[in-house]
């Protein structure tokens, strides 16, 4: 499943946009800190009257997100939005919490994953078990812009941006070729230490923003964007759950231009706010058809030569490499001059 995730931009709902029309709309729903499940357990039976019922189930209604990078009580909030649910025969519809980065307090390598000493206990705690009493999903807003950004002598941008096809990180037994999948298993670590390794999963929001910082660029917000989507549609999954399918939202559908703070922040969205297109995304992982589909002779070439092409070519070149990943569509068979023969194509 990927999604795409609405800022607060006050000109949301000015006019009205049509960007793709994929199936039947199976809306996510955010409820607001401030609103009534900040008071009591009538107020949140209250809201769940007022702004659920009437559109159910009309409108598909699959999860419930309080607050957004807000900790403090949010596992009592939530635990009040499901039990009203409950009481009107929704508890179908998932209530969760998503949080930020932040949340742990390692994460590199991978296995090292834990979350802060301050909230593992009291909070984070709390909040997984109830995810995983309703069968409910970790909602966790993962950036990998933000690490990249601030160490980019360290970190490669092809690393942040999908682009590698050979290991960067080693992790005991375990490969990483993106930066993504190392964020992601830190979590899923720091949640199995907490005793909750099975519960499920999502990246609530990820992205890269086109203006306002290191590496923020149009350029670079369409490649982490169209290989987002295609890893997300193919189900590759991470390495410490491989071939699953991890729900996925892309944040931003608009540039929230009233949004304080540094340009980074306001720069997030694949629209303007009056609508009009910042970058275009294929929601749907489709590439266009290649016309001709050039095969490497092995025999008349070097491997270390050819491999050195592929290295290129999916790295510093930019191909879109992301079917020859390990358990990916086109990763079979494999062969150097078969993977090579996909990447020279990609480029």
């Amino acid at each position: 499943m990927l999604l795409i995730a609405t800022g607060s931009n006050r000109r949301l709902l000015e006019k009205p946009v049509n960007l793709v029309e994929l199936q039947t709309l199976q809306p996510l729903i955010q409820v607001s800190c401030r609103s009534c499940t900040a008071i009591s357990q009538t107020n949140s039976d209250n809201w769940v009257e007022q702004k659920i019922i009437p559109y159910y189930p009309a409108t598909q209604i699959t999860t419930l997100a309080v607050g957004n990078e807000v900790l403090l009580h949010t596992s009592i909030k939530s635990v009040w939005v499901h039990s009203a649910l409950v009481r009107k025969h929704l508890n179908q519809a998932q209530v969760t919490s998503p949080v930020a980065s932040d949340v742990l307090g390692s994460s590199y390598p991978p296995s090292s994953g834990k979350f802060r000493d301050d909230i593992a206990t009291s909070i984070i705690k709390p909040m997984l078990s109830f995810l995983s009493r309703t069968n409910s999903v970790f909602f966790a807003n993962i950036y990998p812009y933000f690490p990249w950004a601030s160490n980019p002598q360290q970190i490669s941008l092809e690393y942040a941006l999908f682009g590698n096809s050979t290991v960067v990180v080693t992790d005991g037994s375990t490969q990483y070729t993106s930066l993504m999948d190392a964020m992601v298993d830190a979590t899923i670590v720091a949640m199995k230490n907490l005793g909750y390794g099975d519960v499920d999963i999502a990246i609530s929001e990820t992205g890269w923003p086109t203006q306002g910082g290191t590496g923020a660029n149009v350029e670079n917000a369409t490649l982490y964007n169209k290989r987002l989507v295609l890893r997300a549609t193919a189900g590759i999954g991470t390495p410490l759950r491989p071939n699953s399918t991890i729900p996925t939202f892309i944040f931003d559908l608009f540039n929230e231009d009233q949004k304080p703070g540094a340009p980074t922040e306001r720069n997030w969205g694949v629209l303007y706010p009056n609508g009009s297109s910042v970058y275009a995304i294929d929601f749907i992982g489709q590439q266009s058809p290649v016309k001709q589909w050039c095969v490497v002779n092995s025999d008349a070439i070097d491997g270390k030569l050819l491999q050195s092409g592929l290295d290129y070519g999916c790295g510093v070149g930019k191909a879109d490499c992301q079917a020859i990943l390990p358990g990916a569509s086109c990763y079979d068979p494999n062969t150097l001059s078969a993977h090579a023969s996909y990447a020279f194509n990609s480029y």
